[in-house]
């Protein structure tokens, strides 16, 4: 309507020969269209040279015409440059702010956002108060609109449905109808999960519908992507997850199209990482499930709705890279919208954890961090504000310092400690291990993802009765899992793989032909590589462990994981790689990295004790001999725990050019995946007859 009033008001000034206020009007409506997203208009001033922007009015048209084609860091550049232009008057000065604001939250720049907050408060009061006044039709719309979704942020779901039935006969454009079948979608959705009403379900999917519909058109896309979104949680309310997953993963792709068309790698790299996945989604209706659910028995089925859908994701990504016949059990999962049958299947995982043990599950989304624990008598959901894109630069950071140069140098030791205690506060550690009782003595995580990269056991908590912080190694033996799915495929191994027949195998003298040739002539129970390994994250061809090659030639020599995954290691109850950076993998996907451990697993290990990062070659020595002396009557988990205390404590004496030997970036690059449970059978029996003084020391000794 507005546009046609232009129309009207230019064809008049013309038709007077007022050629100025002609202009103006022409300006104006060339404004109007670009906002409202005209192709046609959006096409030619995108043709215009950038140069043409001579005026403030030419400048806002060319950031909105930019936005409209999901170019938002162009766009952000012009409004940017527009801020500072002399010419700009009070009057258009709020609407460029307006379009400052759009574009730093749709390129996820909260610094940036709160620095501009107290210039465009000021300038809303100053300037924007009489035209926010205006009855107009569309700033009522608008208006009205905006307060139905705050009114619906507050829960206060009927009012909110109120205001929008009031102005469904505003809508003017295909933007507007979008817009308000979007929000009437929403309202629906809050309204079922208040009253669980399946009604307020299946008209939220004629909404949202609606708005996929509407919102078609090429400048409309950021509509199109939260309509999708939210009506993927619709359809996993309404239990009907194949289409939940079809609606997310649309969005997905949509996402990654729109951050295709943004300039910079820094911006790219944020938005893809901000970008919420299928499996984020999910968890995420699942918490909100928990968090909006009544008490008591209800309660504890949406905590296990909850970690359901995060064991979803987890064994999603990385079951079939286990054991290819594996993934059945991921498809005998409950929907997680089953709250009965989530709760039986988490009290079957806690009735086979052990009284002093407990399984911590976890998964980041691009603005939190889900927790779930599990154990006997014992089941806490908690999610957590987390950056995502914070822990990736944390996780890089730590990786960039912890190399022998800037290990051997006081200041490079510090910004390690630093770095690990950050990454504890970043994900909460402090509130998570709060929830578990005196008796739990180890810890199984099962993260996926940046949480899978993070040094676990060397996370400072406060503990004893001093409060002073120590890191979670001195209260917990710590072992990774990949998913809870894989537990008892992993326990059926390692029952079938104990004893003591040990391989030790330098790869620095043996070809790979001859150590795949030594693993199938006899039937070895625990495994060690002492050789060197590279890993790059981005190159999956740079990744290799380094043997002897034929002729001296050592790229003859080198194995990558793909070969590694077809070693003979079905007798394998604990594969040790003594190898720099042996833990370290590469990203699959968005979420999953796959390495040399993921391959030692798929080849049928039970567990692998791997390094996260680079490892000093006389700790490593040290450490692991440790470890393979304790796993005669130890756990796996628990003789680790126990190497890596003698580490840290002195209790060993590794190279004295080594300083410091005690920090965290010496010994908890160390990790155990897999079973922790015990490598020999009758391990206390078979340690008493080797060594009974040494055994009844070692059991009383308290590290």
């Amino acid at each position: 309507m507005a546009d046609r009033y232009l129309s009207e008001a230019r064809a008049v000034f013309e038709s007077i020969g007022d050629a100025a206020s002609a202009a103006v009007v022409e300006a104006d409506l060339r404004l109007l269209r670009a906002r409202d997203g005209s192709e046609e208009a959006v096409a030619a001033i995108l043709a215009e040279d950038a140069g043409a922007m001579t005026s403030v009015p030419r400048a806002l048209a060319r950031a909105f015409a930019l936005r409209n084609r999901q170019r938002y860091e162009e766009a952000l550049q012009v409004v940017v440059a527009t801020l500072a232009r002399d010419d700009l008057d009070d009057a258009l000065r709020l609407p460029v702010l307006e379009e400052l604001v759009v574009l730093l939250v749709a390129l996820r720049r909260g610094k940036a956002l709160k620095a501009i907050s107290a210039e465009l408060a000021t300038t809303l009061v100053g300037v924007g108060g009489a035209a926010r006044g205006s009855e107009s039709p569309a700033a009522r719309f608008v208006g009205t609109l905006l307060n139905s979704l705050s009114l619906l942020d507050r829960g206060e779901t009927e009012r909110a449905r109120t205001e929008l039935d009031a102005i469904r006969a505003l809508a003017a454009s295909d933007r507007d109808r979008a817009y308000w079948h979007l929000a009437s979608g929403e309202v629906g959705i809050a309204a079922f999960k208040r009253r669980k009403g399946e009604a307020d379900l299946a008209e939220a999917v004629r909404d949202l519908s609606a708005a996929l519909e509407y919102a078609a058109p090429e400048p409309l896309l950021e509509i199109r992507i939260r309509a999708l979104r939210q009506l993927g949680e619709a359809y996993e309310l309404l239990k009907q997850p194949e289409l939940a997953s079809d609606c997310w993963a649309r969005a997905h792709a949509l996402e990654e199209d729109l951050v295709a068309r943004q300039v910079s790698d820094e911006i790219r790299a944020t938005l893809l990482e901000d970008i919420p996945t299928e499996h984020d989604e999910r968890i995420r209706v699942a918490a909100d499930l928990a968090l909006t659910g009544p008490a008591g028995a209800s309660a504890a089925t949406a905590v296990a709705a909850a970690i359901v859908a995060m064991e979803s994701a987890r064994g999603a990504a990385i079951l079939g890279r286990i054991a290819p016949d594996a993934e059945r059990a991921l498809r005998r999962l409950p929907h997680p919208g089953d709250g009965a049958a989530a709760w039986r299947w988490l009290r079957g995982i806690a009735d086979a954890t052990a009284r002093d043990e407990a399984i911590w599950i976890m998964h980041a989304r691009p603005e939190r961090v889900h927790h779930g624990i599990i154990g006997r008598d014992l089941a806490h959901h908690i999610d957590l504000p987390a950056n995502r894109s914070t822990l990736e630069k944390l996780v890089k950071a730590l990786r960039r310092e912890c190399n022998e140069f800037r290990l051997g140098q006081a200041e490079g030791r510090e910004r390690v400690s630093q770095l690990i205690e950050q990454l504890g506060a970043e994900i909460g550690v402090e509130t998570v291990l709060g929830l578990m009782p005196r008796r739990i003595k180890r810890l199984v995580v099962v993260a996926g993802g940046v949480l899978s990269d993070i040094p676990l056991a060397a996370l400072p908590i406060k503990d004893g009765p001093d409060g002073e912080p120590a890191p979670i190694v001195c209260r917990f033996a710590v072992s990774d899992l990949p998913c809870l799915s894989a537990r008892p495929l992993l326990r059926h191994r390692s029952a079938g793989n104990r004893g003591g027949r040990a391989l030790m195998i330098s790869a620095f003298d043996a070809t790979p032909e001859g150590f795949e040739r030594e693993l199938k002539q006899k039937a070895y129970r625990r495994v060690r590589i002492l050789g060197h390994g590279q890993t790059d994250p981005r190159d999956a061809s740079q990744t290799w462990l380094q043997f002897a090659g034929k002729n001296k030639d050592q790229r003859d020599g080198r194995i990558q994981p793909a070969r590694f995954q077809q070693a003979d290691l079905q007798a394998c109850g604990t594969l040790i790689l003594g190898a720099c950076e042996s833990g370290m993998a590469q990203r699959v996907g968005r979420d999953e990295r796959t390495g040399f451990v993921r391959a030692g697993l798929h080849a049928g290990a039970a567990s692998v004790v791997a390094a996260r990062w680079i490892a000093e070659v006389s700790i490593t020595t040290v450490l692991l001999d440790r470890f393979e002396s304790y796993l005669r009557y130890l756990p796996r988990d628990v003789a680790l725990r126990r190497a890596q205390l003698d580490v840290r404590d002195g209790r060993v004496a590794p190279n004295a050019a080594v300083p410091d030997p005690g920090h965290p970036a010496w010994w908890a690059c160390w990790t155990l995946y897999g079973d922790s449970g015990h490598q020999v059978k009758a391990p206390i029996l078979r340690a008493s007859a080797r060594r009974p003084a040494q055994l009844i020391r070692r059991l009383f000794r308290t590290p």
